[in-house]
């Protein structure tokens, strides 16, 4: 290859890591192709889809996700998921975001709307790695935030009203307020989803103490 050839590579590598960013924080009015078709399904359809990871017995956490949401998934990505402990049944609910982007993005917050009142959550990276060649660097990051079970069931609730998106403004050292979207159906078929699962995990509960044996 001339050298000519593998800057014109490096050029289109670096641009397609740009084109990434914005798909993660893609305006709610500007909707790719695959998001277009996902804006059809029902919430008990998007349910049907989730990614089920943490089957085996001797998991203590099984982890349901929207990932698959989407038919065609890019490497900069932003996705729902829910913990469930086995143990307890207890749920946990958080929001992933997945980048790929020439310069490291540190997010560090996320805020949205509830009834009107601005809340605020911490986002944590829980992956970090770069590639880099002589034309520049591709910084890959992995990006959580944990929502009140709550505040998810607020946002899924309006699934099925005109009002069809939820949006949120994230935040970091690179990133002075994007704002992002993400359907209600989405939200809406987490919660389906991991309700079913949880409930095989919730311990029943004791009422008094147990009676005595017969003698």
């Amino acid at each position: 290859m001339s050298s000519g050839s593998v800057r014109k590579a490096a050029l289109v590598a670096m641009l397609m890591a740009g084109a990434g960013q914005a798909q993660a924080f893609q305006k709610p009015e500007k909707l790719s192709k695959a998001e277009r078709a996902a804006a059809l399904l029902t919430s008990q359809q998007v349910a049907a889809r989730v990614k089920i990871t943490g089957t085996s017995e001797l998991d203590p956490v099984m982890w349901i996700s929207t990932e698959p949401f989407l038919e065609h998934r890019y490497a900069t990505d932003k996705f729902w998921r829910a913990m469930i402990n086995k143990e307890t049944g207890a749920v946990t609910y958080q929001v992933y975001f997945k980048l790929q982007t020439p310069r490291s993005q540190r997010l560090s917050k996320l805020t949205y709307a509830i009834g009107g009142r601005l809340q605020s959550i911490p986002l944590t990276r829980i992956h970090f790695d770069v590639s880099c060649h002589r034309y520049g660097c591709t910084h890959y990051e992995d990006f959580i935030g944990e929502f009140p079970k709550e505040h998810v069931e607020e946002m899924a609730n309006a699934a099925n009203s005109t009002d069809t998106s939820v949006t949120v403004k994230v935040f970091g050292d690179l990133v002075t307020g994007e704002e992002t979207a993400f359907f209600r159906t989405e939200l809406a078929g987490l919660l389906i989803a991991t309700e079913a699962r949880a409930a095989e995990y919730v311990q029943p509960a004791h009422s008094g103490d147990a009676a005595p044996a017969p003698e």
